[in-house]
């Protein structure tokens, strides 16, 4: 399959590791085989992002460590890879080129230069040997193209593009950044300052609110009137249970005439009808009420029970 290329409207210039580039404006770069490792191979796969998959183990064993990314080109039946590390290239590209922010994007020269050709620059020398373009003294080769005034007039589609944020800061830039830190931490100070003027205002309304309606200031007294509110509502709840059980209890002939209670006592005062009952109605309130006193004043019979 071959290669799609594309016309440029970027200035492209050859680069190995011993150029020296002076860019002025944005402009593409050639790299010589040595900012990157090719291979080229049959693989048992069929697309391109298939062999990229492939291309780790590939190479594990004949590049030496570090960060690399990984490009498969298919070419016929078989496949050309490529593996850079993008670190060590712009690291490199800082030796050679006045600007590395001003470089738009990064070619192969594996893929721009064609087969049947043989090229020089500088003391370098470029053939292709069974597909892969290999870098030689240039005493090997009798005559070549020179790559310093190639024309590039079209290149391929595969690039690398560097990242921004690997790029080293301008002068411009840093005094640009800059400015926009202060105006942001300037604002960042104003919406501060207004924050806390908002929770002053909000603090002294509630202050207010309180001492209005006289409550109390801290969590702690808050959950002691909570508290001693609930432990009121416990008592109540108990002597209403007291109350209901007093009410249920059948007394026979005799009535209540009289009732008082509170969380820890009851009186309850009884009328007997007939005084034989009197015994009898005794002894059965004595068994309901086992903690009780009981006094008789004629045909009224007085019951003091304790809850203690």
């Amino acid at each position: 399959m071959g290669q799609t290329h594309l016309r440029s409207n970027y200035s492209t210039f050859f680069v190995t590791k011993t150029s020296s580039i002076v860019l002025e404006e944005k402009a593409n770069l050639v790299l010589s085989p040595e900012f990157y490792w090719v291979l080229k191979k049959e693989l048992p796969v069929k697309y391109a992002w298939q062999a990229e998959k492939l291309a780790p183990s590939l190479f594990e064993e004949m590049i030496p460590r570090g960060t690399y990314r990984y490009l498969a080109i298919k070419k016929a039946e078989a496949f050309v890879l490529f593996a850079y590390d993008i670190d060590a290239i712009l690291e490199a590209l800082k030796q050679v080129c006045s600007d590395v922010r001003l470089v738009h994007k990064l070619y192969f020269a594996q893929n721009e230069l064609s087969e049947e050709g043989q090229y020089t620059c500088e003391d370098k020398a470029f053939v292709f040997e069974a597909g892969i373009l290999l870098m030689l003294p240039s005493g090997m080769v009798e005559k070549g193209s020179d790559l310093r005034t190639h024309p590039w007039s079209v290149l391929s589609r595969q690039s690398v593009v560097l990242e921004r944020y690997r790029l080293p800061f301008s002068q411009r830039t840093y005094r640009l950044s800059v400015i926009a830190l202060c105006i942001v931490s300037f604002v960042f100070g104003l919406e501060m300052m207004h924050y806390r003027y908002n929770l002053t205002k909000l603090s002294l309304a509630r202050e207010a609110v309180f001492e209005r309606n006289k409550l109390p200031n801290t969590s702690w007294q808050i959950q002691a009137i909570v508290d001693k509110h609930e432990k009121m509502l416990k008592e109540q709840l108990k002597l209403r249970d007291r109350l209901y059980h007093v009410t249920q209890y059948s007394y026979g002939k005799a009535f209540i005439s009289k009732l008082e209670a509170d969380e820890r006592t009851m009186r309850l005062t009884l009328m007997v009808g007939v005084a034989e009952q009197l015994q009898e109605v005794q002894k059965e309130l004595s068994q309901y009420f086992p903690k009780s006193r009981m006094g008789v004043e004629g045909m009224q019979l007085n019951v003091d029970v304790s809850y203690e």
